[in-house]
């Protein structure tokens, strides 16, 4: 179990580790339907999708608590198929910051930040990145995307 917490900033995806995988991650609120949205996709060391995911739940968050239960979503879920040696990334840069420096806070977001990183340290090789919105384009299209399909867009 490795917890290497990156930040890629150069706006440019990054193939992971020979042998490893990356796994996009983003979330989308929906007022006026009081649903937050998750895209996960999953792509493998030369870039290719591998598998993705929507997840919804009822009510609306702030940004960064969605951001970190998309986060969630994705480890249960990467966990859940028995994949190793995952790279998970975000564009959510204070959802970062709160897993490199866990801190003592007994708010929403410190708790699903606690449970992030325990989830993060039973996996095997899982590690997290920030990257800028624009190479996280996919799953913050998806999470979009899976609000239209549920509601049909015109």
């Amino acid at each position: 179990m490795v917890i290497n917490l990156n930040h890629q900033g150069d706006g440019n995806w990054c193939a992971p580790p020979p042998g490893s995988f990356k796994c996009n991650v983003d979330a989308a609120s929906f007022t006026s339907s009081n649903l937050t949205r998750f895209g996960i996709v999953i792509r493998d060391e030369l870039g290719a999708f591998v598998k993705g995911c929507t997840s919804t739940v009822t009510g609306l968050f702030v940004s960064k608590e969605g951001e970190v239960m998309a986060l969630i979503a994705a480890i249960k879920w990467v966990t859940s198929m028995d994949i190793q040696n995952v790279v998970f990334e975000t564009d959510a840069l204070v959802v970062w910051k709160a897993l490199r420096a866990p801190a003592s806070d007994l708010s929403e977001f410190g708790s699903l930040v606690h449970e992030c990183s325990s989830l993060l340290q039973q996996g095997i090789n899982f590690s997290v990145a920030c990257v800028k919105r624009q190479t996280n384009t996919v799953t913050h299209s998806l999470a979009r995307t899976s609000y239209c399909s549920v509601n049909p867009c015109i």
